[in-house]
C-alpha cells in the first residue's frame, strides 16, 4: 500500500488503526483458532465416552440374555420336557411356569428346542430359523451343533432370523443335556426395542452420538440406532475426516461403533467464533469511530486548505479556506489558512483587473476590424456606380444608390455589434443587387435557410464580405455566367451558414497561404490586424475579408468557431461559416424602414 500517495487524514487513521486495532483484531483470531481446538479436542472425548458407555450397557445385556439361556438350559423342567417321550400337558406348563418366573421383561423370547426334531416350545410363533428340520446345520442351530459348549457356556449369535424379518439383533443359545448327552437346545431373543431402550440412553446422557450400531466381526450390522433398514448388512466407512467416529469391543466378536459429525461440532465453533467476532466487530466499529473523529479534527484543517487549492486550481478565484475562530484561532495552520486567504484576494484583485483590460482590448480590436471591412466594400460599390453612371443615365442607378443606402446604415445602427441572420442576409442581397446590376442577367443568386436560424443573432456585416468575396474573386473571374448560393442550417446547438460560388476557383498555393492566416487569425485574434504585416490590406490580397470576418468570430466567439474555405480550380468556391446559435427576439410587427 502506498501510504506516501494518501492523504493526512488516512495516514493518521492507518496510524490509530495499526497502534490501537491491530493488536485487537490478532487477539480476537486466537481466540477463535483456540476455542475452535478445544472444542474438537471435547466432542472427540464425549464421543469416545458416550460409546464406551453404549458398550458396556451392550455387555450388560449380552450377559443378562446369556444368563438366561444359561439358566433354562440347566433347569428341571426343561430337561425333563425335552428327555421325556411323552412330552404331556402337564410337563409344558411346568415350562411356560419357569418362563414367567425366570423371565421378567418380555423382550427376552425364549425357545425349547428338541435336538429330535419335534416341534419347539415357546410363547408365541416359532420363527424357520429355529427348526432343526428346516436349518438345523444353518444360522443359531448350526452354530450349536457344531461347537456343543458345555453347560454353563453360551453361544452368542448376531441377527439370527435374517429370513424371517424379525428385529431380533442378538440372541444367546444354550445345549441342554440328558443323561450325558444333548436333547435339545434353548435360545433366547433379545427384542430390538431392548436394545434401543439401554443403548439409546447412552446415546442420549452424552449427547455426542449422532450414530450408534452393534457390529460382529464380520461387519454386518447387528443393530443400528438412527437406520434400521440397513440392519443385516455390511458396514462400509466411508465417512472420512469429517466424522468422529469410535468403536469400544463389547464380548469377543462383537463391538459398538459411534460416531458424531465434524460438522455438528464445528457448528458449535462457528457460533462461538461468530459471537467472538460480533464482539470484535462491534468493538472495531467504536475504536474506528474515535479513530475517524479523532484523525478528522486534527486533519480537517489541511483537508479544508487542500480542497480550497483544488478549486483555485481548477479556475474558482472566488473559493477561500475556512478560518477558525476560538481557542484554535491562533495556531500555525490558523495563520497558514489565513495567509492563503489574503494571497487569493491579492490573486482576484489582479485577475479582475486583466480580465477588464481584455475586454477593452477586445471592444477595440473589434472595432478597429469593423471599419476596415467597410472602406473595403464601400470602395467597390462606389467604384460599380461610377462605372455604370459613365456608360448610361440610367433609373437602375437609383436601386443600386437605394441598396447602398441600407448597406451603409446597417454598419451604423445602433444596439450593439449583432444583428440577426435575416438582417444580414438582407445587406448581402442588396449587395449582390447593387453587382447584378453591373452584369445584367449574368450572375443568379440562391438562398436555402432553416427558418429556425432567421432570428438568430450574428455579429454585423459577417454574410456581405463573403458575398462580396465570391462575386470580386470568384465569378467575375470567370467568363459566362455564374451562380452563388447561400445555405443556412441548425445543426448541435449551432449555425452553419455556407456561401457557395462557381466561380474560377483560388490556386493551391494561394489557398494554403490563406488557410495560414486564418489559422494564424484564429490563434491570436486579440492582436489588432492593423499592426499585421503579414496580411495585405489591397482588396485583392489573400483574402483580409475572410482573414478579418474570421478574427472578428474568433474574438467574439472563441474556438472552434469561424470560417473553413474550400476551392477546387475551375469548381468553384465554398466558404462555411460557424457560430453559436442565440436567438433574438424581433418583434412581430417590425418593419425596416428602408428608404
Amino acid at each position: 500500500m502506498n501510504f506516501r500517495g494518501r492523504s493526512y487524514f488516512w495516514r493518521l487513521l492507518y496510524a490509530f488503526f495499526a497502534g490501537g486495532l491491530v493488536p485487537f483484531i490478532l487477539l480476537a483470531v486466537l481466540f477463535g483458532t483456540a476455542s475452535s481446538r478445544i472444542l474438537d479436542t471435547a466432542y472427540r472425548s464425549r464421543t469416545a465416552e458416550s460409546v464406551s458407555a453404549a458398550a458396556a450397557l451392550a455387555r450388560s445385556l449380552t450377559t443378562e440374555t446369556a444368563g438366561l439361556a444359561s439358566a433354562l438350559a440347566s433347569s428341571e423342567p426343561v430337561g425333563v420336557w425335552l428327555s421325556g417321550g411323552t412330552r404331556d400337558a402337564w410337563q409344558v406348563s411346568e415350562v411356560n411356569r419357569l418362563f414367567s418366573s425366570s423371565i421378567s421383561s418380555s423382550f427376552f423370547v425364549p425357545y425349547i428346542i428338541p435336538i429330535d426334531g419335534d416341534e419347539p416350545l415357546t410363547r408365541g410363533f416359532v420363527p424357520d430359523e429355529y427348526r432343526i428340520g428346516l436349518y438345523g446345520g444353518w444360522g443359531l442351530l448350526g452354530e450349536l451343533s457344531r461347537r456343543m459348549p458345555p453347560p454353563g457356556d453360551t453361544v452368542i449369535y448376531g441377527q439370527p432370523h435374517p429370513d424371517s424379518g424379525l428385529s431380533i439383533p442378538l440372541a444367546a443359545g444354550a445345549v441342554v443335556r440328558a443323561e450325558g448327552r444333548a436333547v435339545g437346545y434353548v435360545i433366547v431373543d433379545v427384542d430390538r426395542r431392548l436394545f434401543t431402550d439401554r443403548l439409546g440412553t447412552a446415546a442420549a446422557s452424552g449427547g455426542a452420538l449422532t450414530d450408534l450400531m452393534l457390529l460382529n466381526d464380520a461387519g454386518c450390522i447387528l443393530y443400528n440406532m438412527g437406520d434400521s433398514r440397513s440392519e443385516g448388512s455390511f458396514f462400509f466407512d466411508s465417512s472420512g475426516p469429517d466424522v468422529f467416529r469410535t468403536r469400544v469391543t463389547v464380548i469377543p466378536g462383537f463391538f459398538v461403533c459411534g460416531s458424531y459429525p465434524v460438522s455438528a461440532a464445528r457448528s458449535y465453533s462457528a457460533r462461538i467464533t461468530k459471537a467472538a467476532v460480533l464482539i470484535a466487530f462491534c468493538s472495531l466499529a467504536v475504536s474506528l469511530l474515535m479513530a475517524v473523529l479523532l484523525s478528522r479534527s486534527i486533519a480537517r484543517p489541511v483537508h479544508e486548505l487542500t480542497v480550497t487549492m483544488k478549486r483555485v486550481s481548477q479556475g474558482q478565484l472566488d473559493a477561500r479556506a475556512v478560518e477558525r475562530t476560538g481557542r484554535h484561532s491562533g495556531d500555525e495552520l490558523s495563520f497558514l489558512v489565513h495567509r492563503f486567504n489574503v494571497t487569493l484576494d491579492q490573486v482576484n484583485a489582479l485577475v479582475d483587473n486583466l480580465v477588464a483590460q481584455e475586454r477593452d482590448l477586445r471592444r477595440a480590436e473589434t472595432q478597429a476590424l469593423q471599419a476596415q471591412i467597410n472602406p473595403h466594400f464601400l470602395y467597390n460599390t462606389l467604384n460599380s456606380i461610377r462605372s455604370m453612371a459613365k456608360l448610361s443615365g440610367s433609373p437602375e442607378i437609383a436601386s443600386m444608390t437605394t441598396s447602398l443606402a441600407r448597406i451603409l446604415r446597417e454598419g451604423a445602427l445602433p444596439g450593439g455589434s449583432f444583428s440577426t441572420v435575416e438582417e444580414s442576409l438582407s445587406i448581402a442581397r442588396d449587395y449582390f443587387s447593387i453587382e447584378a446590376l453591373r452584369w445584367p442577367g449574368r450572375f443568379t443568386m440562391e438562398e436555402c435557410i432553416d427558418p429556425a436560424i432567421l432570428h438568430a443573432k450574428i455579429p454585423r456585416l459577417i454574410l456581405q464580405p463573403l458575398v462580396e468575396n465570391a462575386l470580386v474573386h470568384g465569378l467575375e473571374h470567370k467568363p459566362g455566367p455564374g451562380s452563388l448560393s447561400v445555405h443556412g442550417t441548425l445543426s448541435g446547438g449551432d449555425v452553419f451558414i455556407r456561401v457557395r460560388d462557381s466561380g474560377s476557383g483560388i490556386a493551391p498555393e494561394r489557398l494554403a497561404h490563406i488557410r495560414e492566416r486564418l489559422r494564424e487569425a484564429g490563434e491570436r485574434p486579440v492582436e489588432s490586424s492593423l499592426n499585421d504585416s503579414s496580411i495585405p490590406v489591397r482588396p485583392e490580397g489573400a483574402g483580409i475579408a475572410l482573414v478579418n470576418t474570421h478574427r472578428r468570430l474568433c474574438l467574439m466567439f472563441g474556438k472552434p468557431y469561424g470560417i473553413e474555405i474550400v476551392s477546387e480550380i475551375g469548381q468553384g468556391t465554398t466558404v462555411m461559416v460557424c457560430f453559436p446559435y442565440q436567438e433574438t427576439e424581433v418583434p412581430a410587427n417590425a418593419q425596416d424602414n428602408r428608404s
